[in-house]
């Protein structure tokens, strides 16, 4: 009985390690050539369609969004941009130096309001971000959305396949031999 539990739950884990999913990362640039000047307000849109990402069957657990400024070189004192995910609850400030990287986070179990950035790009897969002067000016290099989550509609590999067609096989030779 002992042997035949073990047969049975060693299929169940062959089983269930095949069906893990795994976390899948969507990534969005935009590279606006040549360089943009700031002021005036700019505003783009990430779209993760266009990357594979499927709004309504696919889920999302973080985000990172990373914009690059640098201080465009004329020596006319401090600069500062501000950040706006169009349409969200999130907006926030950097200072801006010779090369800057703005970061901007959410995951699922940050405070709840980064629930509702998940939620906010998962609904659709679109995030449009506004990018503008708190004082002075600057140089916007680029942006890029790196996005993590499950990929839902993924087909399992064939090493999968064949790790469960293995673990089957073994539990049907067991139950053979035992019933013998």
């Amino acid at each position: 009985m002992i042997k035949k539990l073990k047969s049975v739950l060693a299929g169940l884990a062959l089983v269930a390690v095949s069906a893990t999913a795994s976390a899948t990362v969507w990534t969005s640039t935009y590279d606006p050539n040549p360089n943009l000047s700031v002021p005036p307000t700019r505003t783009w849109e990430h779209n993760l369609g266009l990357e594979g990402f499927e709004a309504g069957t696919d889920t999302l657990s973080s985000f990172i969004l990373k914009i690059w400024v640098y201080d465009d070189s004329n020596r006319d004192g401090n600069e500062g941009a501000e950040v706006d995910i169009v349409g969200s609850v999130f907006g926030g400030s950097v200072g801006v130096g010779s090369n800057t990287v703005f970061n901007v986070q959410g995951q699922d179990n940050w405070w709840t309001w980064w629930i509702d950035e998940i939620a906010f790009l998962e609904s659709d897969g679109k995030m449009t971000v506004t990018l503008s002067s708190d004082y002075g000016d600057f140089v916007f290099d680029k942006a890029v959305l790196y996005a993590t989550g499950t990929d839902n509609q993924k087909v399992p590999e064939p090493g999968s396949l064949a790790l469960l067609g293995a673990g089957l096989a073994g539990l049907a030779f067991a139950r053979r031999r035992q019933q013998k």
